[in-house]
């Protein structure tokens, strides 16, 4: 590999990484590549924090997450009647958050 026409060896790539990009792939040091990281979860937690106060002005958004809610506790009250083995963490996962993002709603409407 060359950088500036000068030849790599591996030990000038210690501390480096290989990142595919749109574009195809480059090398950079690795404290780059994590910085890049960060800023771009840190940017999809801003998105989700941007969709979420948008859609809690939108009145049917609470009436989705009651029916998924609803649905989730449908299944598990009748996987626990006919297959309990088949009941997963994600199954409880996901009615917590359900459940507390209802919570979220609630206390919204009340203030």
């Amino acid at each position: 590999m060359e950088l500036f026409g000068r030849k790599l060896t591996s030990e000038h790539l210690k501390g480096f990484v290989e990142v595919h990009t749109k574009d195809g792939q480059t090398t950079m040091p690795k404290e780059w590549a994590l910085e890049i990281i960060k800023a771009y979860e840190e940017k999809q937690e801003r998105d989700a924090t941007e969709q979420w106060l948008n859609d809690i002005n939108n009145p049917l958004e609470p009436i989705k997450v009651r029916s998924a809610l609803e649905s989730e506790l449908i299944k598990l009250n009748y996987r626990k009647e006919h297959n309990p083995k088949s009941i997963s963490e994600l199954d409880i996962t996901i009615i917590a958050v359900l459940a507390k993002e209802l919570g979220c709603y609630k206390a919204e409407a009340m203030e």
